[in-house]
């Protein structure tokens, strides 16, 4: 009789590594279905359950690759890539990285920008709940305050940069049109991807607004917010509290503290 732990790292070896090796022994013959059979079933359905939230995940890619070469990325994709989460719904992670160096979609570089644009979106619906800053609750700070606060960025705010129109292509899918592939940009960039209740939304940064982001998601003070604005405009402070109350009305803010010392 087998103890129960090494039971199941025998079965867990055989579903993972298609050891069958691992489980000789452990299937009784039954004098009903075959033993190679029986225990198929648990390897096919273990697959195809990945397969099933990796189309969950990736609606477009699966509407643009088709469903067979899809299930044959995934079944790479689950070939090199083993779970580290108690949690199905984080596994397909590193699937835009594995598009990426594929063999089969390396030549197709607007395949991993994609499984990152639609990533970054279920990433930010799933985001923790969190209270945002409204332009309301700056009216109270003392201005000789502002240049030493710090404003934390909501846990939904993802920034990501497109060389390709993928942003587009997955509006056309979500219209109901036919999609293929994505073309270059004709301006690449950077794109923000938040939400706001349980809508998500995007849109394209201009690259003024996307490199204040950048400087204040890395913790640094208004002041040198401005400071790094004013490398690119003269009116740094009054563009930054300008950037500032845009994201505090999308709900881009989550809090802000004072630095001391600074």
């Amino acid at each position: 009789m087998h103890r129960l732990r090494d039971l199941q790292e025998r079965f867990q070896r055989y579903l993972l590594e298609a050891d069958e090796s691992a489980v000789e022994g452990v299937f009784a013959d039954s004098g009903g279905a075959d033993v190679a059979v029986r225990r198929g079933v648990y390897f096919d359905a273990y697959r195809l359950r990945l397969i099933g939230a990796l189309k969950v995940d990736y609606p477009v890619l699966v509407a643009t690759l088709g469903e067979e070469r899809f299930a044959r990325i995934a079944r790479e994709y689950m070939t090199s890539t083993r779970s580290s989460y108690y949690n199905l719904r984080w596994y397909g992670g590193s699937l835009g990285g594995h598009l990426k160096s594929s063999r089969d979609t390396a030549a197709e570089p607007w395949l991993a920008e994609m499984a990152a644009f639609e990533w970054a979106l279920m990433a930010a619906f799933d985001s923790p709940d969190r209270d945002t800053l409204r332009v309301e609750d700056l009216a109270a700070l003392a201005p000789e305050h502002w240049p030493e606060m710090r404003f934390i960025l909501h846990p939904c705010v993802r920034v990501l940069h497109f060389e390709f129109e993928v942003p587009k292509l997955w509006k056309a899918h979500k219209a109901g049109e036919e999609v293929f592939g994505a073309r270059p940009g004709a301006h690449p960039g950077r794109w923000l991807i938040w939400r706001q209740g349980l809508e998500t939304f995007f849109r394209s940064l201009e690259p003024e607004e996307a490199v204040t982001l950048e400087v204040l998601a890395a913790g640094r003070t208004f002041a040198q917010v401005c400071e790094r604005l004013e490398e690119l405009r003269a009116d740094a402070a009054l563009r930054a509290a300008g950037l500032l109350k845009r994201w505090l009305q999308d709900g881009l803010i989550a809090d802000m503290r004072r630095s001391i010392g600074h």
